[in-house]
């Protein structure tokens, strides 16, 4: 039987001389001895096929139809034997890993032997029988080094690493040389570490160390799938469908795909994506924790030894209500994990619903479908720290993004705000805190429980270089650990660690700890052990005497794999007792699929001059404390605090939790009056406007006293022009209004002030517009025009505009008497109590309409302007263009302040209010100071100089509003 196990954490290639890098998976096949059987078999076998493949190939006709290894498709006597062994032949049981096989040897070498009888000519049973009746030894290795499916190969690697045998030799399968393939490190931190404890998990269990599953031998087969889901569905197809593996299809008449029992895969992206491609076969999963795998719709045949992450939230909500943390922030990502997450959390409440119920407060981070950026991380830290009474923070985070979150805390200076509360993805880990411990001091974190096995350090220590040590180990993964486990060059390695300068003795042996034990790889062990123990039950309750792969081969095809499943999940195993006593337990599966082992709560303390994970407590459907360990937490300043924070709604406030009541916005902080003056943006904002109204006041104050006092004729505008320079003062003014929080007095100038001071401005050049229109309508031509009496006295254009401005007070102060600004409303908005004229809900609507009527006055006005826009001694083009820049920036604050946030409202109007303010002031009054200031320096004749004393237009007298720069 056969353990198929995808051990790709990082054991990648690139291959030279293809289009683009290329991911190379690598093949081990495991044997355990048997006395039936010959490792000649795995060496001459192999090679002989390999050669006989290499002559068709080179004996092909011109045009003949290739497979990608260069076999031809024809019927010959070989390929006949192989199709025909394939359909016909029982399929062996295998326990499958995701990176691993395991099977019987005996019987697939009888297997073989049967097939060569049967279907074999008499010239290739005597060349390959000899094989078959030599005794194989332990530690048998079949390795094929290829490109993956579809590519040219490179080189096959064909033999066995036995004692006193020779090495695995390059055999061409294409007319080039070999090509040197260059490696990428390696993953030692998980992937390799996992791999050794497979291969003990194999030895242990045929050398019949466990009772449980004496008697019983099984082989294993590794596939390095870098790490890519792709590639691990590719591997489950290929080898299912018997199309081969690694880039050999006659890799399944050695290791036939209907002798695996179970697939072992790790992570759960790599799961959940071979469950599919293998829906019936059982997977087996030493670390894959993902909530969605637990569906038995989609994958109906799962199972894990770890629990799922839902699991996880019900230890972590355990904790928090063991420290009476009532309300807990929740910090997680956009992505499949972090929106899962965040249900299964909501589930987990909703189930609870009573004392031992937490409050969650969910915060977003990150893009949807991506990592957190540390901008991302800082603003959702922001938002929590805002909610004061929020002292705990769950980072629901995969381990590339903690850092990441912890950065953050440590660039805002949050460190000691939160209690900070981790999953299994933080565990123990100190690649995570590294050079971040500062921020994360007081974490409490999760791990699952797991025992080091002081038997795995004795097998590691007795791996060696030389072929009778390797345990199976591929001879180049083998020297790349030993070479950056010691820090030294293998020299003759086929790839040489040219980084470290010491040269390795190929004869010592790896030092203790070379091994890092932790949760994978125990996991990795108890997965090989329940499968194998499951297998061991069937063959025992089912079978009886009948040989294991004779009497699946009996059952439907159907029922062979659902039965295989149905014993793997009923398995119960005490895990490895008779090398762990009294901390082994007994493993089983529950009826959701997956190991019920517990966690360990761990909590990231100061020992010493250095940093530790301490363990606290346990968690095994209920948190239970560890005695003479307590929860120590830290301040800002990193010193321990003497009491554990609080994290609860406090009593009589709202916040937002079920069952609450009171105030909503008591906690939340107020802002000052003056709080965004304060601010970069309210600063520079205050300078502008302050820097408008002075420049109005010189424009006001050098007008009056350089131009001429005495002014001659009626049609005169000068009263119109200071009228229109008032208003422009008075908008600059108002702005403060806005630049402040709401106040009653403030909503009181909002509400009245904005639409008046419009008024006066629009009011003064409507009428002028319209004076302007007139002379130029009755004018026969520029430089002529009527005598104006009456109402084009200047006190009469004042008086008629005053008159327009009128009817803005008027509904400015209905609107004061009507809904009284006597308070303000307080709206939560971004952690803070935001103050907002009442009523809240209609407010900025409200004031958008209150300036309807202005908006009516500019309009008409631009009109006017436009229509004498000819007139050439007039400012009515001047006039236009200042008006349409008001008219935009009153359509763009109203549309602003009634569409987006608050925070940008007010600012929308002040903006608006220096635009419109501004241009009126440099389209015609600094316009009009330079054009004064010039003619008061020319010295012209008396005549031109009583024509500008006179004022008004050019058949009267030319009045301060317009002055024309003459040549």
């Amino acid at each position: 039987m056969q353990l198929v196990y995808n051990v790709a954490h990082g054991f990648c290639k690139l291959f030279t001389g293809l289009t683009g890098p290329l991911c190379c998976e690598r093949c081990l096949l495991h044997r355990a001895g048997h006395p039936h059987g010959s490792a000649a078999h795995l060496r001459s076998g192999l090679q002989r096929h390999l050669q006989r493949l290499l002559r068709l190939r080179r004996e092909a006709p011109v045009g003949a139809e290739r497979h990608p290894v260069g076999r031809v498709r024809r019927r010959h006597q070989f390929e006949l034997l192989r199709q025909r062994g394939r359909r016909q032949q029982p399929g062996l049981p295998h326990l499958r890993a995701a990176h691993h096989i395991i099977g019987l040897n005996d019987q697939l070498l009888l297997f073989q032997r049967r097939r060569l009888q049967r279907y074999g000519t008499a010239k290739t049973a005597q060349r390959l029988q000899p094989g078959l009746d030599q005794q194989l030894q332990p530690g048998r290795l079949l390795r094929h080094r290829l490109p993956e499916s579809g590519a040219q190969p490179l080189r096959v690697h064909a033999g066995e690493l036995q004692q006193h045998g020779p090495e695995p030799r390059a055999v061409p399968v294409s007319p080039r040389q070999p090509v040197r393939i260059p490696v990428r490190p390696m993953n030692l931190q998980s992937g390799f570490n996992n791999l050794l404890a497979f291969h003990y998990a194999i030895d242990l269990i045929n050398n019949n160390s466990d009772p449980d599953v004496s008697g019983f031998k099984f082989g294993g087969l590794s596939i390095d799938v870098c790490q890519s889901e792709a590639r691990a569905a590719t591997f489950a197809f290929s080898y299912t469908s018997g199309t081969g593996i690694c880039g050999y299809a006659g890799f399944t008449d050695l290791v036939g795909p209907l002798t695996a029992v179970a697939y072992l895969t790790d992570g759960s992206a790599v799961s959940a994506r071979l469950a599919t491609v293998v829906p019936d076969s059982t997977v087996v999963s030493p670390d894959a924790t993902a909530i969605s795998l637990s569906s038995r719709a989609f994958y109906p045949r799962f199972l894990r030894v770890v629990p799922p992450d839902s699991v996880q939230i019900d230890a972590l909500l355990d904790v928090a209500s063991s420290y009476n943390w009532s309300v807990v922030s929740l910090i997680h990502d956009t992505t499949p994990f972090g929106l899962a997450g965040k249900a299964a959390f909501e589930a987990a409440i909703a189930r609870r619903n009573g004392s031992q119920s937490v409050c969650m407060k969910y915060i977003g981070a990150g893009a949807a479908g991506s990592a957190i950026s540390l901008a991302e991380a800082k603003a959702a830290l922001q938002s929590a720290s805002r909610m004061a009474y929020v002292n705990a923070l769950i980072a629901y985070l995969p381990e590339q993004d903690l850092r990441t979150l912890l950065t953050a805390v440590r660039e805002l200076g949050l460190q000691g705000r939160f209690v900070l509360l981790g999953l299994d993805s933080w565990a123990d880990k100190m690649s995570v805190v590294q050079g971040l411990e500062s921020a994360a001091l007081g974490a409490v974190t999760l791990r699952q429980t797991y025992f080091t096995v002081p038997d795995l350090d004795r097998w590691v220590a007795e791996i060696g270089l030389a072929p009778a040590r390797r345990k199976g180990i591929p001879v180049d993964w083998l020297e790349e650990f030993w070479q950056h486990t010691l820090k030294c060059r293998l020299t003759g390695s086929s790839v040489i660690q040219t980084q470290y300068a010491t040269v390795c003795d190929p004869s010592g042996s790896l030092p203790a700890g070379a091994l890092t034990q932790n949760g994978g790889t125990y996991s990795t062990i108890l997965s090989a052990f329940i499968a194998a123990k499951g297998v061991a039950d069937f063959q025992r309750a089912e079978c009886g005497t009948t040989a294991t792969d004779v009497c699946l081969y009996r059952m439907p095809a159907a029922t062979r794999l659902a039965t295989i499943y149905r014993y793997i999940s009923n398995a119960q195993w005490r895990v490895l007792q008779g090398r762990l006593g009294n901390d082994s337990l007994l493993f089983r599966f529950t009826t959701d699929g997956y190991g019920d082992r517990g966690y360990d709560v761990l909590n990231f303390v100061r020992s010493g001059s250095g940093y530790v994970y301490n363990k606290i407590g346990y968690w095994r459907n209920r948190y239970v404390p560890q005695a003479g360990q307590s929860l120590a937490t830290y301040g800002p300043d990193g010193s321990q605090l003497a009491a554990t924070p609080s994290s609860a709604c406090p009593t009589g406030v709202d916040c937002g939790c079920p069952g609450d009541s009171g105030d909503p916005l008591a906690l939340l902080p107020k802002p000052d009056v003056w709080d965004r003056a304060r601010t970069p943006w309210g600063a520079v904002l205050l300078a502008l406007t302050t820097l408008g109204a002075l420049v109005t006041l010189v424009a006001i104050g050098f007008l009056a006293y350089a131009f001429p006092r005495k002014v001659q004729g009626t049609a005169g505008t000068n009263y119109l022009g200071f009228a229109c320079l008032v208003g422009i003062l008075l908008i600059f003014a108002i702005n403060i209004a806005f630049i402040a929080h709401a106040t009653p007095v403030v909503c009181t100038i909002r509400r009245f002030g904005l639409s008046l001071v419009y008024c006066i401005v629009y009011a003064s050049l409507l009428v002028r517009s319209v004076v302007n229109w007139t002379i130029y309508r009755a004018a026969g031509s520029p430089g002529e025009g009527p005598s104006f009496t009456g109402l084009s006295h200047p006190v009469s254009l004042l008086g008629l505009s005053i008159c327009i401005c009128l009817v803005s007070a008027m509904l400015g102060t209905e609107w004061l008497i009507l809904q009284r600004p006597d308070s303000v409303e307080l709206v939560a908005y971004e952690g803070v109590a935001w103050s907002r004229c009442s009523p809240s809900s209609f407010y900025d609507e409200g004031l958008a309409l209150s300036c309807l009527y202005p908006a009516g006055l500019l309009v008409a006005a631009v009109v006017y302007s436009l229509l004498s826009w000819d007139a050439d001694l007039t400012d009515s083009r001047q006039v236009a263009l200042g008006l349409l820049f008001c008219a935009g920036a009153q359509l763009c604050w109203g549309c602003v302040s009634t569409l987006t946030g608050y925070k940008w409202r007010d600012p929308a109007i002040f903006v608006a209010n220096l635009v419109a303010a501004g241009a009126v002031l440099l389209c015609l009054y600094v316009r009009k100071v330079v054009q004064v200031c010039r003619v008061s320096r020319e010295k012209s004749s008396s005549a031109e100089d009583q024509n500008i004393a006179s004022g008004g237009y050019p058949t009267k007298s030319i009045s301060m509003d317009d002055i024309k720069i003459t040549s």
